[in-house]
């Protein structure tokens, strides 16, 4: 990804504050029965000014047998769906700004990113990094029949969270 005039200034986009913190805090705790993945897959229309679906995902998706979670503006739906997936992704549509990783990986999510969806460059670790269908796919599988390797990349990225909080300056209006 080309580099972010949003983190290199250190701005982060944080919409959660209309939620109450009981509610993040009771949803954020890490739950032990993690399954499925969820999906970024939006699109702007610039005309009506609107965000709508992009096209039907991929039927290889449904044949992993897992269960398919999608992005919506619904805050308190998006953290519950968000938090019980095992695998963020980020799959086609617009072009993001990042924070919806920062979100995944608090949720404890494997995030997946194509090589173009980000404003930014995100420093997730490189097997999180896909170019095509099918290398997210077998990225996907690699992790389902590996859990050790799923716990290790959850890992480093919450170290890359870490570090994006320390050097990310909270603007307040």
């Amino acid at each position: 990804c080309p580099s972010s005039p949003y983190l290199n200034r250190g701005i982060i986009d944080m919409p959660y504050t209309f939620i109450s913190p009981n509610f993040l805090i009771s949803n954020f705790r890490k739950n032990k029965k993690k399954n499925g993945l969820y999906f970024e897959v939006n699109s702007f229309n610039k005309i009506k000014n609107y965000y709508l679906k992009q096209r039907p995902l991929p039927k290889q998706f449904k044949e992993l047998g897992m269960q398919l979670r999608f992005h919506n503006d619904d805050l308190e739906s998006h953290i519950k769906k968000l938090v019980s997936s095992k695998y963020f992704i980020k799959y086609g549509g617009r072009v993001v700004r990042g924070n919806s990783f920062i979100e995944a990986i608090s949720a404890e999510c494997v995030c997946f990113l194509g090589y173009s969806d980000c404003f930014g460059k995100i420093n997730l670790p490189d097997f999180c990094y896909y170019s095509n269908l099918d290398e997210l796919l077998e990225k996907i599988k690699i992790l389902e029949n590996n859990d050790k390797k799923r716990l290790n990349i959850i890992e480093e990225q919450k170290i890359i969270l870490n570090q994006i909080i320390r050097n990310v300056n909270l603007q307040f209006e």
